[in-house]
């Protein structure tokens, strides 16, 4: 990789906010060509992903993924309410692995892990 992940992320992230506002429209078009110049286009979805955090946090929106072993009932979805606000970008994850529980992900920089395998992870761990 030419560049760091999140240099590149910073960079596509600069150029998406400076081409809101002249309406141009050609940046993911010069993005991928780059990225083709530099032989880094299998790296583009980590990129994009990284562009997007960058831009969620400049909007003041944050991410929050809820995973679970399995769907979540009506009463579990609204006591998960309280780790999101509104302009959230919410997301739900089945992961059979948790066994139990949920675990809550939000701006993939902070974790709350009440799942029965965290749980588990810890116990044998120690």
């Amino acid at each position: 990789m030419k560049y760091a992940l999140k240099n590149y992320g910073q960079a596509l992230a600069e150029a998406i906010l400076e081409d809101r506002n002249s309406q141009q429209g050609d940046v993911a078009r010069n993005f991928m060509k780059m990225l083709g110049k530099n032989g880094d286009e299998v790296h583009a979805e980590k990129i994009l992903r990284e562009a997007e955090r960058i831009l969620r946090k400049a909007d003041g929106i944050r991410s929050v993924v809820f995973e679970s072993a399995r769907p979540l009932g009506a009463a579990q979805e609204r006591s998960l309410g309280a780790f999101s606000k509104p302009g959230d970008v919410v997301s739900r994850r089945i992961d059979p692995r948790l066994i139990a529980g949920v675990r809550v992900l939000i701006d993939d920089e902070r974790e709350f892990d009440g799942s029965l395998k965290g749980k588990l992870d810890k116990l044998f761990a120690a």
